[in-house]
């Protein structure tokens, strides 16, 4: 069994590659939005299919991006922390990652509450980032 491709944006510190990993940030927080009503409808295929592709795949990659990046000040950073330093960052992933468990068995509750625990850590992240100056 291979695991799935993680597509990761070039390591940099600077800004613009900061800013569109933030924007990508920004995009899984609004794709989000769909998924329950696909989950609804008992499609879990068409919600796994999406959590495989950006701007879901790339997500630890570009949180790993943005705390790298010289937008945010070390309070934001240490907020959004990265899977080996726990933060709102962390949770966001973690919460995909049960999501994407939940569709393996097409649990549909389940699924629907990992959603809702995706867009609420997402949202903290986005608060995160808006508190460090960033605007989408």
């Amino acid at each position: 069994m291979s695991s799935p491709r993680h597509d990761r944006p070039a390591k940099s510190n600077d800004a613009d590659t900061g800013r569109a990993a933030f924007l990508e940030v920004v995009a899984a927080r609004k794709a989000l939005a769909p998924l329950g009503t696909l989950v609804s409808r008992g499609d879990c295929s068409a919600v796994s299919d999406a959590l495989s592709v950006a701007p879901f795949s790339t997500l630890e990659g570009n949180l790993l991006t943005l705390v790298q990046s010289p937008l945010l000040g070390p309070d934001e950073k240490k907020a959004i922390g990265t899977i080996k330093r726990y933060g709102v960052g962390a949770d966001v992933l973690i919460m995909v990652g049960g999501l994407s468990s939940a569709l393996r068995t097409c649990d549909g509750a389940v699924a629907k509450s990992y959603i809702s625990k995706a867009e609420n850590a997402l949202d903290e992240v986005l608060l995160v980032c808006r508190g460090g100056g960033l605007k989408p």
